[in-house]
């Protein structure tokens, strides 16, 4: 298994290296084998998506460990918008909202989005919106 196979799965589960911990050899042997683990790539085209515009994009949903395509939805601010590896039209809106009159002052919302995949969890997509 590579290193950056296994740098995937350990970031696919919410862990990092400070996580990863030496044991003896035979210490996992009791341990239950589980299914193998598939991380998945994701990637956003164009990116970073244009706001306030009709905008045509691809989110591409790619099985890691077989190079192949995996069919999901996508879904932006929990509305579905589309499947994965197919173009889809959509205009991304920011949400303002005033938070103080004097002096005015706004709070800027981006659409955030998810891809799911049958038989993996949900992914946080990244549109290239800034953090705020």
């Amino acid at each position: 298994m590579d290193l950056e196979f296994l740098t995937q799965a350990l970031f696919a589960l919410g862990r990092n290296w400070d996580d990863v911990r030496s044991v003896p050899d035979g210490a996992l042997v009791d341990l239950p084998d589980g299914p193998d683990l598939n991380p998945l790539v994701v990637s956003v085209s164009p990116y970073p998506v244009p706001l306030n515009r009709p905008v045509q994009l691809t989110v591409q949903l790619r099985d890691a460990a077989t190079g192949t395509d995996v069919a999901g939805q996508v879904v932006v601010d929990n509305t579905a918008i589309g499947q994965t590896n197919t173009p889809i039209t959509h205009t991304f809106r920011p949400k303002r909202r005033r938070v103080s009159v004097r002096p005015p002052e706004w709070e800027v919302t981006y659409p955030t989005g998810r891809v799911t995949g049958t038989g993996f969890p949900d992914i946080t997509l990244d549109f290239g919106f800034p953090d705020v």
